[in-house]
């Protein structure tokens, strides 16, 4: 579809861009292999619930620790889908992308320039959800060392409580 009579041509990722689109394949990958290894070794029953001191509160079936990658798996994936279509959901529907500097500028950018802009604000994108995916990752291992340990690790606490907090450190850090 055009904006503005302009349509914006589909330019590839940057080298940085199809590094941080493998890490999220990879990601996925990593939490289901992380799974069934964990699935392998663990007796039938074990802690599905921890306090915060990383004491069990609640056990249970072993096949429930496959519900971890299937959530953990969604955000990383709907990164994947958002990347692979940003040319077509920007040609639609612009508005949806929030990207403010394209719609004050829109009369003095090219089209290239739109399209290159619109690869960097992906990569910003990616990038923050790069960590997040790793960051997951390192929360799902930390739970299934806790399932088979009998105590989650501290390190896995404080990784869930300051997820958040550096997630916006890294975006003020890369708009600047």
């Amino acid at each position: 579809m055009l904006r503005n009579n302009q349509y914006i041509p589909p330019i590839p990722f940057s080298l940085k861009g199809k590094a941080l689109l493998r890490i999220h394949i990879g990601g996925i990958i990593a939490l289901w292999v992380l799974a069934l290894i964990y699935y392998l070794i663990l007796p039938p029953i074990v802690p599905i619930h921890f306090d915060f001191t990383g004491q069990p509160t609640r056990y249970g079936n072993k096949d429930l620790l496959f519900i971890i990658p299937a959530l953990f798996s969604l955000i990383p994936f709907l990164f994947i889908i958002l990347s692979l279509i940003r040319f077509k959901l920007f040609n639609k529907y612009p508005a949806l992308l929030n990207l403010p500097s394209v719609f004050f500028q829109k009369n003095h950018l090219s089209p290239e320039q739109t399209g290159i802009l619109l690869n960097k604000y992906f990569e910003v994108i990616l990038t923050m959800s790069s960590i997040l995916t790793l960051s997951l990752l390192l929360i799902e291992a930390g739970i299934f060392m806790g399932m088979h340990s009998g105590t989650l690790p501290l390190w896995t606490l404080v990784i869930v409580l300051t997820l958040p907090f550096y997630t916006i450190i890294l975006l003020v850090v890369k708009i600047k």
